[in-house]
């Protein structure tokens, strides 16, 4: 899939193996740079990697829940993207939710996060049987509202998680106005899924989000 769409910016979530052992190979593609939160154990891991001959990337803050840095290419202005991998554990996505409200205090430009946020925010993002871990969350709907974000929507598959009979909408993109008016023409495509096992992941191709499923 890198090689079809051929991207600038790669990230993967929920990596399970550690960047040192992948980034070699991600090199021989192009991403000559890169930044990492490697999981622990079996649960979360981020990675961001880029190719530096076409965007300069500075990382600003990082936790084990996401990635936040500036990003500059020739053709486009200065904008911040943050990348998300939220943890399943309710209590610990609190500090997520915490850290996005301090981060917009402090962003001031284009701002993008896109990722694995491990939460919904309507209940028509679920289907099966539902359970404590498939509820709406308030929360992540009021930070959303606090930090005056969009959702960029998608198109193809509505979900992003099938575990049994139950399918969720865990993984988005969402900005701020000022992101959405620069790259207005921006849009994001669920990928279909394939029999590799990859992670999870988004490849940015001009202005185009392709989000990867496993």
């Amino acid at each position: 899939m890198v090689r079809t769409h051929r991207p600038d910016i790669l990230v993967l979530v929920e990596t399970w193996v550690t960047y040192t052992r992948v980034f070699p190979f991600l090199q021989t593609l192009g991403f000559a740079d890169g930044v990492f939160v490697d999981p622990i154990g079996f649960s979360g891991g981020i990675w961001v990697v880029w190719k530096p001959n076409i965007v300069q990337v500075q990382v600003l803050a990082s936790s084990r829940q996401y990635i936040h840095m500036s990003i500059h290419s020739t053709a486009d202005p200065v904008w911040y993207f943050t990348a998300i991998y939220g943890s399943p554990t309710r209590e610990l996505r609190e500090h997520l939710w915490n850290d996005l409200v301090a981060l917009e205090s402090s962003t001031h430009g284009p701002w993008l996060l896109a990722g694995d946020f491990n939460a919904i925010i309507d209940p028509s993002e679920r289907e099966g049987r539902p359970t404590a871990n498939t509820a709406v969350s308030k929360r992540f709907v009021e930070v959303i509202n606090h930090c005056h974000l969009l959702d960029l929507g998608f198109s193809r598959s509505q979900f992003t998680f099938a575990r049994g009979s139950v399918c969720k909408r865990l993984d988005r993109a969402l900005c701020n106005a000022a992101w959405r008016n620069t790259f207005d023409e921006a849009s994001v495509f669920h990928l279909p899924r394939t029999k590799a096992t990859y992670p999870y992941g988004y490849l940015f191709s001009g202005h185009y989000a392709h989000e990867l499923e496993s």
